[in-house]
């Protein structure tokens, strides 16, 4: 896998460009991503934790609630999306 040219996102650094608590920012990136790397989205897991995760879960096949906060609990609730904690992570995401 090549990282994304200069300016963009990089790929196994630990060093990101783009500030993704912003709102929305994280689905931005996640488009950035799919589209650099032809990642296959409604195939991709993404796991999420808070309310606000709610449109990154929404655009993946494999939306992950690890250790959701109330909001986002009751969302996996109401939909398939698996609930995972500390413990239960690796075996979760292993299944998918």
């Amino acid at each position: 896998m090549r990282c994304p040219s200069r300016g963009s996102l990089r790929i196994r650094t630990g060093h990101l460009t783009r500030a993704p608590g912003r709102r929305g920012e994280k689905l931005r990136i996640l488009d950035h991503l799919a589209e650099e790397l032809r990642l296959d989205l409604p195939r991709s897991p993404a796991l999420g934790n808070t309310a606000s995760d709610r449109t990154l879960l929404r655009a993946v096949g494999k939306p992950v609630a690890f250790e959701p906060d109330t909001a986002l609990a009751a969302q996996a609730r109401g939909t398939a999306w698996c609930r995972v904690t500390r413990d239960t992570v690796l075996d979760a995401l292993s299944g998918l």
